[in-house]
């Protein structure tokens, strides 16, 4: 048991304010070293590194707890002073990441300081670490003596210690790729963001692409409007056939809408064909002048050109590209002579041998007939653990929350 000297500091002692002192401390000196240092380093925290400094935590944290409990310094970071410090010291540096935007930054404080890339920022690596140690102290408190009580709370405690942990010290290992699949040969190359190609020990070849569109937009553009702001915008009506729609100062009639056509010299045609877009034909009607103009509008492609009615000197209507309703991508992958079919949706993923697959890009200039896709694999080995973390967390909660109204 070590004794505490007359003389040494008493950490039993420390106030709120001094808490929030120390945490606050370690935060600033994470700053001071990303201002001079730079940005962590996690790829040298990869497995097994990562395992090996998780179980030395753990170790510190099981042998403060039954060798050194009476210890003043073990003693707060067993207290709820620290516990809260250190939850409102981390709370703080991860909400930079919703407040400043993750990306490559002109503005020379924020690069500087990193609050741009907050996951590999060393204020942000220090609050964690403290968080943990202080976390895991208070649960561990409940753990042992164990008391049938204390149950939910440390449940609840221990499931958002691991849930911490799992996510933070797995993100190193976390892999992010990239493939591009056709239909007319196998392909086990991917590709980082980097630009960095990886060979995967299994090969995959896209078999099937279905792609259904919502009926598409149409809207009124003026000169200060770009086309971004428009397909962001509300003031937008769905085309419909044989429907009267009013867009500010103009009335619009569809007479005739083709959800697949092709323009052939000053004719549409409807035609279900690779290159094909949708296309109205639409009688407008001035609400004010009463003047009338008619004409075929259509979203148009990368072989179809765009096609627009101009209304007066600043407004033109236009057809925006529809939006995707469902999708889907049909794979073969083939490993060691086994070959697998997989289906691949927008809300509905595949995993295999650890990765989970997305649907990325399909080519733009054949649409639904694209025979070449983009996909992403994502392996996350962590995952699990977090996903375990938050079961616990979550059932712990409710108990705790449901004792404490009863």
């Amino acid at each position: 048991m070590i004794q505490q000297n007359r003389g040494s500091f008493n950490f039993k002692e420390l106030s709120y304010l001094q808490s929030f002192l120390i945490v606050g401390s370690l935060i600033a000196i994470g700053f001071f070293l990303q201002f001079f240092v730079g940005a962590v380093n996690v790829t040298i925290l990869k497995f097994p590194v990562n395992l090996i400094m998780l179980l030395l935590i753990i170790v510190l944290i099981v042998t403060g707890h039954f060798k050194h409990k009476n210890n003043s310094f073990v003693v707060w970071l067993s207290s709820a002073k620290a516990a809260i410090s250190s939850i409102v010291g981390f709370s703080v540096i991860s909400l930079l990441m919703g407040f400043v935007t993750q990306e490559e930054s002109n503005n020379k404080l924020v690069q500087n300081f990193g609050l741009n890339n907050i996951a590999y920022n060393w204020a942000y690596i220090f609050s964690l670490f403290i968080l943990i140690i202080t976390l895991g102290f208070a649960t561990i408190k409940r753990i042992y003596p164990f008391k049938k009580r204390n149950f939910w709370y440390i449940l609840n405690h221990l499931g958002l210690w691991i849930t911490l942990t799992a996510a933070n010290f797995g993100f190193p290992d976390q892999t992010h790729l990239r493939m591009n699949v056709s239909t007319s040969q196998f392909n086990n190359y991917a590709y980082n963001e980097h630009g960095s190609v990886f060979g995967l020990p299994f090969e995959i070849k896209q078999t099937d692409f279905k792609l259904i569109n919502y009926n598409p937009k149409i809207a009124i553009m003026d000169s200060e409007t770009s086309m971004n702001n428009i397909n962001k915008s509300t003031n937008t009506v769905e085309v419909t056939e044989n429907n009267s729609k009013r867009l500010k100062d103009w009335s619009i009639l569809t007479t005739k809408y083709y959800p697949s056509a092709i323009k052939v010299g000053n004719n549409v045609i409807s035609l279900d064909t690779v290159g094909s877009a949708p296309a109205a034909f639409v009688q407008v009607e001035n609400i004010i002048t009463n003047e009338k103009t008619q004409g075929w509008i259509c979203s148009g492609n990368e072989l179809f050109d765009k096609t627009s009615i101009s209304l007066d000197a600043s407004h033109t209507l236009v057809m925006l590209f529809p939006q995707q309703k469902e999708m889907s991508l049909g794979i073969e992958i083939v490993e060691n002579e086994v070959s697998k079919l997989k289906t691949i949706s927008i809300n509905s993923p595949q995993n295999y041998d650890g990765w989970k697959m997305y649907i990325f890009s399909f080519s733009d200039k054949k649409g639904k007939w694209s025979n070449t896709s983009t996909i992403e694999l994502i392996k996350e080995p962590w995952q699990p653990f977090v996903f375990f973390g938050l079961g616990m967390l979550i059932i712990g909660s409710f108990f705790v929350f449901w004792r404490g109204k009863k």
